[in-house]
Formats: C-alpha cells, structure tokens, sequence
C-alpha cells in the first residue's frame, strides 16, 4: 500500500477525470496518449495535478492521419522507461504499481 499526503489545495485526478476536466469527449478516451510528446504506456492507472497541466487536446499525426490525445505539461518530462516517467521538479509517475 502506498500513502500519498497532499500539500493543501492540490487536486489529483484520474486519466478519465482529466481528460472529462479538459472537455475531451468520452469517445476519444482511448486514443493514444503523449504526454509532452513522449507516448506513455498503462495512462488509466496514472494521477495527474491538474495545476501541471498547460492543456489537453486531440492531435493528428501528419504522415498516418492517426488522431491521439496530446498532454502538455509545465514541467516536461525529462525521461521515460517501461516504469513510468519523470516530470521535471515535480513528481515521478510510475504506472501499473
């Protein structure tokens, strides 16, 4: 089991909330994600600060015409690994604990 206490006034949300939070319809909620350009992995069982967020859209791929979800983040990520990712100054997100 994990704990997490947050600072006053942080607000943690699923992907799900997220995406619901940025108007991002229902029906585009399994697109695939980039999180700062990064593609990302298990996305459903990671927490995001919405305060971390810059914006959410959905994005088409020039060459495939592939559309995917596109998370912008204040802190970009600095690396990615099959465990999770690192936003810079932030927190590290690992998925699928």
């Amino acid at each position: 089991m994990v704990v997490i206490q947050l600072k006053k006034g942080v607000e943690l949300l699923g992907f799900s909330q997220l995406l619901n939070t940025f108007n991002i319809p229902a029906s585009k909620h399994n697109l695939p994600v980039f999180i700062d350009s990064a593609i990302t992995y298990q996305i459903k069982n990671t927490y995001f600060e919405t305060a971390a967020i810059k914006y959410i859209k959905i994005e088409q791929e020039k060459d495939t015409g592939t559309n995917y979800i596109s998370i912008r983040t204040i802190f970009p990520i600095t690396h990615q690994s099959s465990q999770g990712f690192v936003l810079k100054g932030k927190v590290n997100i690992i998925d699928g604990f």
